[in-house]
């Protein structure tokens, strides 16, 4: 589906105008395609994001004053507000649907894991092999979680605005949805709706830098190196090994020598990369966690991040209520998206979350 044909408002508006947007248009048919593809029927209509892009709940007031600069302007892109980056496809993990393209179920996911190997041995010519052990399994499952978000916006602008305000729309909706899931894929809490993040994912590994927590050294990360490499973390031949560290803790680690002779070898580099792997930051990881008489300590994961799987059950469900505020002219928009996150080999990530990093 092209950028260019595919318009957001477009379905909106057949909404508030009181059309079925499965009906027809282009919007309608790709709506009513991905919902025969994923055997489901949506509460309004299903966005393909890819088209739009070339829980918690986010909210955003659009009107003719908090959207004043975008009414009858046709700008190269409306200036949105900063977000935490998103860094865990960059660093390596599957986003998708795990699922084949011919399955109608919306359930579970079980996504198998090995526990043990088969058994190997050396046998003499005309022996018979040792004893054997099959090799065991348990299924890592993944259930639908639902991340939301909505904006408010006023009639007015729905007639008015250009494409400026439709990619505000859009930023809002989906680009703060996907922010939330690659925060929750980090350190979501397992509870409260939320599925379970890395650094809540028991059987990770982990290394700690004192009672109160300490400033990391070469020979921390060195720890947590070790760590993955002794559990065959980092065997694969498709491996993706990385760090992944919260915004304090790049900040520190930039100005700690990791030398013995003062070369000016950062634990961070200048080209972001951290014993030689590559390193990126995020206000998705936290920087607020506690330990002893340690306040406001930072972290870090380094891990082989194609463990790491975003498990996406369906493309986003809008639901458009032009009733909710129907007296002061106002439309809100609904976003809904299913998805889990799987961390298949959990000895395949190590943390560090008691990082001083004042």
């Amino acid at each position: 589906m092209s950028n260019h044909q595919y318009s957001l408002f477009s379905a909106i508006k057949r909404c508030v105008d009181g059309k079925r947007i499965n009906s027809g248009g282009f919007e309608g048919e790709a709506g009513q395609a991905l919902a025969r593809s994923l055997g489901i029927s949506p509460q309004g209509f299903l966005v393909p994001i890819p088209a739009l892009l070339g829980g918690s709940f986010e909210e955003r007031a659009l009107d003719t004053t908090a959207g004043s600069g975008a009414i009858y302007k046709y700008l190269a892109g409306t200036a949105d507000i900063l977000r935490p980056k998103l860094v865990c496809g960059l660093a390596g993990a599957f986003l998708g649907d795990l699922r084949s393209g011919e399955t109608t179920n919306y359930g579970q996911v079980q996504l198998p894991r090995k526990l043990t190997a088969a058994q190997t041995s050396w046998v003499n010519e005309a022996a018979a092999p040792g004893s054997s052990t099959n090799p065991t399994t348990a299924a890592v499952v993944a259930s639908p979680r639902t991340v939301a978000a909505y904006v408010d916006i006023t009639t007015r602008m729905l007639s008015q605005g250009g494409p400026a305000v439709e990619r505000m729309v859009i930023d809002d909706l989906i680009t703060g949805a996907a922010v939330e899931i690659d925060r929750a894929a980090l350190n979501g809490s397992g509870s409260s709706g939320q599925p379970t993040g890395i650094l809540q994912t028991s059987g990770i590994g982990s290394v700690a830098l004192g009672t109160n927590g300490g400033v990391p050294t070469r020979a921390t990360l060195v720890a947590m190196e070790k760590a993955v490499a002794a559990a065959n973390g980092d065997a694969a031949a498709s491996a993706s090994l990385g760090w992944v560290a919260s915004v304090a803790t790049r900040s520190k680690m930039r100005s700690i020598d990791g030398s013995s002779a003062g070369s000016g070898a950062w634990l961070w580099s200048d080209a972001d990369r951290v014993l030689g792997k590559p390193a990126w930051s995020t206000g998705n990881m936290p920087d607020n966690t506690t330990k002893g008489t340690g306040t406001n300590l930072g972290s870090i994961v380094y891990a082989d991040w194609s463990n790491l799987v975003i498990q996406l059950f369906s493309v986003a469900d809008v639901l458009v209520d032009p009733y909710k505020a129907s007296t002061l002219g106002v439309v809100r928009v609904n976003l809904f998206q299913d998805v889990d996150i799987l961390v298949r080999q959990p000895a395949a990530f190590c943390a560090a979350t008691d990082i001083v990093t004042s």
